[in-house]
This record gives structure tokens, sequence and C-alpha cells, in this order.
């Protein structure tokens, strides 16, 4: 969202994005980090020690499996897809501006050359 919010409003950037606002991203998504991570230590499904095996299990085989199933499954996709669209909005951005540019340039080409020109014939 920063990239694209750079690119594509560069004067509003400073504005907009300080480091505050910066600070509040971090902050939510360490909060978003920390939900995610946090279901796997609730009762059906937190790990424990066995103590005979000396190895970590977790009390609820299913439970784990729900959770990579829906949850690890559901927050990744939801990543991947935000910064698919934010990524892809960025690249139709920069892919205008540059047709703007090679329109222009022709045009200012066209100009230069005529003006080379006139000016070594004089």
């Amino acid at each position: 969202m920063n990239r694209c919010f750079a690119i594509i409003f560069p004067i509003k950037y400073h504005v907009n994005f300080t480091i505050d606002i910066a600070k509040r991203l971090i902050l939510g998504v360490m909060t978003l980090a920390l939900l995610s991570a946090g279901i796997s230590f609730l009762y059906p499904c937190n790990p424990y020690f066995n103590t005979t095996e000396h190895i970590w299990g977790s009390r609820d085989e299913q439970c784990w499996e729900r959770i990579g199933k829906y949850a690890d499954r559901s927050v990744s996709a939801i990543i991947a897809g935000g910064s698919l669209v934010f990524d892809v909005i960025t690249w139709i951005y920069l892919l205008s501006i540059n047709k703007r540019f090679k329109q222009h340039s022709a045009t200012n080409s066209v100009n230069e050359k005529r003006f080379f020109f006139q000016v070594s014939s004089l």
C-alpha cells in the first residue's frame, strides 16, 4: 500500500504517510500476526510437553488440522491477495505513465529534429 500510494500520489505521500501512521501500521500488522499465531494456543489446540517421550505435541490433532486448513490458508490468501491488488494497481499506473511519456517524447523528438535542422542551416 505504501509503494502504491507513493507512486500514484507522490506529492500527497509525505502528508499522508508520516512516522506516526507508519508506527500504527506496524502495530496493526504485529497485532494481526499475534492473533493469527495465538489461535494455536487456545485450550483444545494448545501444545503440551510429553514428559515420557520428551517431545512437544498437541492435545487434539484434528484441531491442528483445522487451523492449518482454514486459519493459516485464509490469512495467507488475504495477505497475498492484498499484495497482488496493490502491485497490479501500481503496475498499471506505471504502464500508463510510460505510455504517456513515450507519446510526449515522440512529439518532442520530431520538434527537436526540426529545430536542430533549422539552427544548423543558419
